[in-house]
Parts: structure tokens; sequence; C-alpha cells
């Protein structure tokens, strides 16, 4: 999860986030390995979320977002512009969870408006660009699912303190030293903790892909 796609492409990767390619766009979005960011999503949507929206559609949501905003940031490289997604991730999070405690629970799934227009300056409809189309294709988020689910059941399989450490580090990108602290650790004995948990989770997580497969043949 920590590979930068533009190493093959240096023009790129001097700022990607100003090309309206769309290829280079889909590159970005899945080098942020959007299985692993539906897992996330899920992981802090809490129930009541859940029985409004999909991981998928707030997932749909920051994309978008992202999109409109990306040329109000500046690109400092793959980590960066993943931890701030991240915090997108969180304000939309905020904000259907701040819709649905005004709404007192009334409507079910569709009472949750999903943002999906986009409006260029002149606040005019207008279709969405090329670029964010190809990168929330059905097809890449049913394959986002498909993995999304294998993680979670290799998660679901491990010791409750080695997940939350592998969850706080993999998927959270937090420092050892942060995790330490919320776990009331040693820095040296997360470290320990989490090489064996990584290799665990990716063990039963090639074992979990492999069964979905064979289930779909």
């Amino acid at each position: 999860m920590d590979g930068n796609p533009y190493q093959a492409n240096p023009s790129e990767a001097e700022d990607p986030l100003r090309s309206d390619c769309p290829e280079t766009w889909t590159r970005l979005i899945e080098a942020l390995h959007p299985e692993s960011m539906l897992v996330l999503i899920e992981a802090r949507m809490g129930s009541v979320l859940q029985e409004r929206v999909t991981s998928e559609d707030i997932w749909q949501d920051v994309l978008l977002q992202a999109w409109r905003d990306r040329l109000s940031i500046e690109w400092r490289g793959p980590r960066a512009f993943r931890a701030w997604i991240l915090t997108l991730i969180d304000h939309r999070l905020r904000d259907a969870a701040n819709y649905i405690r005004r709404k007192k629970r009334g409507g079910g799934r569709s009472a949750l408006s999903i943002d999906r227009g986009y409006t260029d300056d002149s606040h005019s409809p207008r279709p969405l660009p090329q670029a964010l189309v190809a990168s929330t294709t059905p097809s890449r988020i049913a394959r986002a699912k498909e993995r999304k689910r294998a993680m979670q059941t290799a998660l679901a399989e491990l010791e409750p303190i080695l997940k939350d450490i592998l969850f706080q580090r993999l998927f959270e990108q937090r420092t050892l030293d942060k995790i330490a602290k919320s776990t009331g650790l040693t820095v040296s004995a997360v470290r320990r903790r989490f090489a064996s948990a990584l290799a665990t989770y990716h063990a039963k997580l090639t074992h979990s892909m492999t069964s979905a497969s064979h289930s779909n043949v």
C-alpha cells in the first residue's frame, strides 16, 4: 500500500493533480487501493450510518470532492495524498452523521442525500469529467467490493490486539509512536506485533482471495 505509481513517469510524478488525463487520475486512485479505503470507511461508519448509505457511496462522494478540490492542494507524494483523502473521508462521514441526526432517522437508505452533482464556477451542472468516471466504473467498484470483503474476513480472524495494531498501521497509517500510546505498549512491542500481524494477515488474505475466486468460477 506504499507503492509509488509514478516512478516510471517522472513528468507525472511532478504533479499528477494538475493532469486532466483519465489514465493519470485512475492510476492515482488505484494507488490508494480503493478496497482498503472501503474497509476503513466501513469501520468508521457505525451501524446507524451503515443503515442509510454504503461505504461505496461515501467513497464515490469523496472521489468527486477530491477531483473538485485537487487544484487547491500541493502535490507532496502518494503518502500525503492518501492522508488528504483520509481527511476528506472523515469530513464526509461527519456530514452524513450530522444529516442523519437532523433527520432523526427518518426515511430509510434513500433519506441520506448523496452528492452526485458536478458544477463549474458558475454552478451550472455539467457531465462528470472523464477522468472521474474512469476511476469509478461499475467494474472497478465491484472489484473493490470483493477485495474489501476478503480484507474484512482476514482482519476478523486476527486476535483483537493484533487487528487493532494492524488496522492503525496499515489502514490508518499511524506512526508506531501513536499506536504505542493508544495501546499502552512500547514501540518495540508494537513493531514486533505488527510484523507478526502483517504476516498472518497476508496469509489469511491470500487464502480468502483464493477461496473467493474459486467460488466465482
